[in-house]
């Protein structure tokens, strides 16, 4: 473990683990949050982790791309001057790296440039690496480093909750936080509501078919144990679904565990800073009157055969059969796409144990791979549907009670039930 730290911090980690030494004091937690074209929106999310525990430091990663526009830019300028005035007088650490002292607390303020292609990756993984070179360095006592966002309010049972669910699990890999979507325009409220009922039918989905990769990934809501961090080689630098690229790398070397609490408040807005997700989702549905949509509950099924003969295969020591008289050509297709038989001889050609062998099996076949699965089946007939109707044929979920309101609710019950 102590060779992987020291190889993260020496060959991997961003520049900002440089800070850490001129960091004042001592804090019980550390959150990152990253931020683009905020204004002064981010105030209020630093506000509410503060007030979430009174010795919490809280780095702000403030980021553009280097070509970025002049609005793009004015935005940024707003969200350091706000975050300066407010938490400050500001002292400095390095350039472009301000810092404000809180009561018990700090806020540290980087100003960076990041490739577009790199984007919140990036930004969130710059702030992550110094928060744990400070936990390394004993400046952050707490192992489950946070990081949300700057749209997100935190509850006031943020910190504590998750370190309940840390010495509840003391092998976790990672943590996730409750979270909820609250629409910033009246006009998204029910588009808001569809687009967390997508999610949420997403991860039970996953988990009826029988996938170990059953977990919300919203980078929002993630806090990470340290030393896993860095087995992992920290956040991946893309400029969206880094938080699902963590937590799967993540997810293979510990639990993903659930953190009780309140939720995290999640601004539901249209938006268009990062490819794909919450924001582009809710922008289409704006501009094209486009319905939210989810996968069909079809290509779940087609998961779970694919799961189930998998498994088999590989508990039996023989070759990816679909002989069990349910599986259907979609599946048999989609297999024979992946390449799943070869995976499985190849699995089965290790001189392993049984447990062992399916293990590996679950490494190799892994949310990235998952989701491959997912589209493949897709694109062979299963179309996404608009989320109601979806649901309503789902072989997922019993009757939902009340209207679309009250359903995101209901299924987050169902999700954390069964996790």
């Amino acid at each position: 473990m102590a060779n992987a730290v020291q190889k993260y911090l020496s060959r991997w980690a961003e520049p900002s683990v440089e800070l850490a030494p001129r960091l004042p004091g001592r804090f019980r937690y550390g959150v990152c949050i990253p931020s683009y074209r905020e204004g002064g929106r981010v105030c209020e999310a630093v506000q509410s982790v503060l007030a979430a525990d009174d010795s919490v430091l809280v780095v702000v990663v403030v980021n553009a791309p280097p070509d970025a526009a002049d609005d793009e830019l004015a935005s940024n300028a707003e969200s350091v001057a706000g975050l300066l005035k407010r938490f400050g007088p500001a002292g400095s650490i390095g350039p472009d790296a301000h810092l404000c002292t809180v009561a018990g607390s700090a806020v540290v303020v980087l100003e960076r440039r990041i490739p577009r292609k790199q984007g919140v990756g990036t930004a969130r993984k710059t702030g992550l690496d110094l928060l744990f070179a400070a936990h390394m360095a004993g400046v952050v006592e707490s192992r489950v480093l946070h990081t949300t966002d700057a749209d997100a309010r935190v509850p006031t049972t943020y910190l504590s909750a998750a370190h309940d669910a840390a010495k509840r699990v003391p092998d976790g890999a990672a943590w996730i936080h409750r979270f909820v979507h609250i629409a910033a325009d009246p006009d998204l409220t029910a588009d808001s509501a569809r687009y967390e009922c997508r999610l949420r039918h997403h991860v039970l989905g996953l988990r009826w078919a029988g996938s170990p990769y059953a977990h919300q990934a919203i980078g929002s809501t993630i806090a990470v144990d340290a030393t896993r961090y860095a087995q992992v080689r920290g956040v991946p630098k893309r400029s969206a679904g880094e938080d699902f690229y963590l937590l799967g790398k993540l997810a293979k070397l510990g639990p993903i565990v659930a953190i009780d609490g309140d939720p995290i408040v999640l601004e539901g807005r249209a938006s268009t800073r990062v490819p794909f997700g919450t924001g582009p989702a809710l922008h289409r549905a704006q501009q094209r009157d486009e319905p939210v949509r989810c996968y069909h509950p079809g290509v779940f099924d087609g998961l779970r055969q694919a799961l189930a003969a998998m498994q088999r295969a590989v508990e039996e020591n023989k070759p990816l059969l679909f002989d069990d008289g349910t599986s259907t050509e979609r599946v048999r297709k989609a297999a024979t796409d992946l390449g799943l038989g070869a995976m499985v001889d190849e699995i089965n050609a290790l001189d392993w144990p049984a447990q062992r062998r399916l293990r590996r099996l679950h490494e190799r076949f892994d949310a990235f791979a998952t989701l491959k699965m997912l589209h493949t089946l897709r694109a062979m007939g299963l179309p996404d549907e608009p989320v109601a109707e979806a649901l309503a044929a789902s072989p997922l979920l019993g009757e939902l009670r009340g209207g679309l309101a009250d359903w995101p609710a209901q299924l987050e019950g169902l999700e954390r039930a069964g996790w």
